[in-house]
Order: structure tokens, then C-alpha cells, then sequence
């Protein structure tokens, strides 16, 4: 990951993408300075915790084949996240350091 030299989190992400906590835009590329995604946030958590979801979730906006489905059911059925709106997650949106903030207290809570 060349983009990493030089950046102050490079290392770090170096270690994270080897142990499968982040997704890397391809396999010799990251975005440090890129935004997150709800979907990517609650994945990288669910994997910190070596969390396995149980079912499937209700919102309508989350494919059952997706790579965050099983995250996300997870977040859902520990209350971990609440979506959106009740049908949805917006797994697409940008998440704010609020929203992961509120994912982190909640995961331990």
C-alpha cells in the first residue's frame, strides 16, 4: 500500500488491512483520506469483535448477498444500530463521527 508512506495512520492501516478490519479500494491501493460508510463502519466493527450475526436483518436496503449483511444484522440485533429510519440502513451514507461514536458505545453497552 504505497499511498500509506508518509501519512500519520499509515501503519496503522497497513496492520488493519492485513488483519481484515478495513476494506482497501484495491488490493495495492487505500484511501486514508476517504469517508466511511455506515456499511463500512459497522462492518469494521462487527469484525473488531468477532461478532457473528444470527438471521438476516429487516431493512429493505441491505442485500442479503451484500458484504456487510451479516454486520448489519449483527448492529441490529444488539441494538448496536437502530437504521436510518425503521425499514432502512442507508448502508451507502457517509457515516458521521457521531454515528460511529454512538456505534462504539453502544457495542460495549
Amino acid at each position: 500500500m504505497t499511498e500509506n508512506r508518509g501519512h500519520s495512520g499509515g501503519r496503522a492501516r497497513a496492520r488493519s488491512a492485513a488483519v481484515r478490519y478495513q476494506t482497501v479500494c484495491s488490493p495495492v491501493q487505500n484511501d486514508p483520506n476517504g469517508t466511511c460508510t455506515r456499511a463500512q463502519a459497522v462492518t469494521f466493527l462487527a469484525r473488531a469483535q468477532n461478532a457473528k450475526a444470527t438471521g438476516k436483518t429487516a431493512f429493505s436496503d441491505v442485500p442479503a448477498d451484500s458484504y456487510f449483511a451479516d454486520a448489519v444484522a449483527w448492529a441490529q440485533a444488539n441494538g448496536v444500530t437502530t437504521g436510518t429510519s425503521e425499514t432502512t440502513f442507508s448502508p451507502d451514507s457517509d457515516c458521521t463521527r457521531a454515528q460511529i461514536v454512538t456505534f462504539l458505545y453502544r457495542s460495549k453497552n
